[in-house]
């Protein structure tokens, strides 16, 4: 306001160029904020890029076999889900993370650039296969999801190998088709753990902490998988040879099937992993020339395989889990109104009769029949759907409200007096009232509504006796005038 006020009280041309100032002000801030956010965003690729590089450097000289490298199908990953990702700040953070930890750990200018360039063509190759799957497919949300982000996952993974290649055999003077084999067997494996865990990781904090926070419930369903899982492995390292990778993979369906999608995702990470680095350990003896390195590929592409089975049964069960909740939604809720259904809302509604004290509401629509056979039934389908919303409006989470029939609802408030009641009562049916009902732009008509209101005790589980006591009312709140509320207690 002092503003305003002060800018009200200069000439018109100094207006107009306080008026610039101001603007041009407000426009350098907005500038300098989204400075900062890419910035901060760049900055946090550039770790993250940074320490998948550095991991995968640091496994080397664990043997070939443990040469997990993230960084490539984490890069592909966190481009795809955030398609406003690939500025030109974004990109300088990719290439100086990708090339530093070379050069850190050792390496030549020469075989960093050339190695770091291998996988950065390779992972612009995939951020353009990926990107043209829709969400759906990208998150897993298909039954053939799994098999198309594999088969994505093959032209990142061959561009990359193709051109690693090139550069090893330049560099180092290894073998094209040994190096080719070698990379190709480890980028797969590492898209097709990495990518999932990526697409399926929830948006936001707190429903990460849902999925992943362990509850009793979840503990009960994990618990038997993962006893299955450590039994598995434990009978692998025991016995040896080249099936032993096959040993748990019981358990991961096992797992699949009783978990999250996303939890199912981390559960395969983390046993590829392990698997990795148990072999070149050489915890198991696989009874095979692990320096041969047609082997090691072999090895490769069956762990890969082993992941891809659990994989699409989680997507597939993740996929009738959501159907199966679709369908009890459909179920509890009436389809015009979005309120409960007749037997949804009797169920709740005598679970918190038996709870605690509850105030029983019944609502009508005064003069709905006139509504439809004045304006049509498109009018009175809309009167009900604004009618609904401004008791979800008003109810908040609490309470059950439901539809049982017709213009006739119903509300269970638990814990609620009937005083109180009354009075939520008349701020409804006034919020009601105010509501118009417009069609084409233009207000059509307003509505009222009648409602009656009954109590039920503590422990009560006659839910139909106090319906019929909160109709009584209700009819007689119509006999007065409609527009109004009756109560047992006034």
């Amino acid at each position: 306001m002092p503003v305003f006020c002060c800018m009200h009280s200069l000439a018109p041309g100094q207006r107009a160029k306080a008026f610039r100032l101001c603007s041009a002000q407000s426009g350098e801030a907005m500038n300098n904020t989204a400075l900062r956010a890419q910035t901060t965003r760049a900055a946090a690729l550039f770790i993250i890029i940074f320490l998948a590089c550095l991991a995968g450097i640091v496994s080397r000289p664990a043997g070939l076999l443990a040469a997990f490298w993230p960084a490539n199908a984490l890069l592909v990953g966190l481009f795809t889900r955030d398609r406003s990702l690939g500025s030109p700040l974004d990109m300088l953070a990719v290439v100086a993370a990708y090339i530093l930890p070379d050069l850190l750990t050792g390496s030549s200018v020469v075989a960093a650039v050339s190695l770091s360039a291998a996988n950065i063509v390779g992972g612009v190759a995939g951020i353009a296969v990926f990107r043209t799957l829709s969400p759906r497919d990208f998150k897993l949300g298909r039954p053939f999801s799994v098999i198309k982000m594999a088969a994505a996952s093959c032209v990142p993974a061959t561009v990359t190998s193709f051109f690693g290649a090139i550069a090893a055999n330049l560099v180092f003077g290894a073998s094209f088709e040994k190096e080719f084999a070698l990379w190709l067997s480890s980028e797969l494996t590492s898209y097709v753990t990495i990518l999932p865990f990526i697409a399926t990781m929830p948006h936001r904090w707190r429903n990460l902490r849902r999925v992943t926070t362990p509850s009793q419930r979840s503990f009960a369903r994990m618990g038997p998988p993962a006893v299955a899982f450590a039994m598995c492995c434990a009978f692998g390292v025991l016995v040896g040879g080249p099936g032993a990778t096959l040993f748990p993979l019981p358990a991961l369906l096992w797992f699949a099937m009783a978990m999250h999608l996303f939890a199912s995702t981390v559960f395969l990470l983390v046993y590829v992993v392990l698997a990795q680095l148990v072999l070149s350990a050489g915890y198991i003896d696989l009874r095979l020339d692990l320096t041969d390195p047609r082997t090691i590929v072999s090895l490769r592409f069956a762990i890969s395989l082993i992941v891809l089975g659990p994989l699409a049964v989680a997507a597939i069960t993740a996929r009738q889990r959501s159907l199966v909740r679709q369908l009890r939604r459909a179920l509890a809720t009436d389809t015009l109104t979005g309120a409960l259904s007749r037997g949804e809302f009797v169920r709740l509604s005598t679970h918190s009769m038996a709870e605690q004290n509850c105030a029983v509401l019944i609502i009508d629509i005064d003069h709905f029949k006139e509504i439809n056979d004045t304006y049509g039934h498109a009018a009175g389908d809309l009167a009900l759907t604004r009618f609904a919303e401004v008791v979800r409006s008003a109810l908040g989470r609490e309470g059950h409200f439901g539809r049982l029939g017709g213009e006739e609802f119903a509300l269970v408030l638990p814990g609620v007096a009937v005083r109180e009641a009354v009075h939520f009562a008349n701020l409804l049916r006034e919020r009601v009232a105010d509501t118009p009902i417009t069609r084409s732009g233009r207000t059509a008509f307003n509505m009222t509504v009648s409602i009656g209101i009954s109590s039920a005790a503590l422990g009560s589980t006659h839910l139909d006796q106090a319906l019929q006591r909160a109709d009584k009312l209700l009819y007689a709140a119509k006999a007065g005038g409609r527009n109004r509320v009756m109560a047992e207690i006034w």
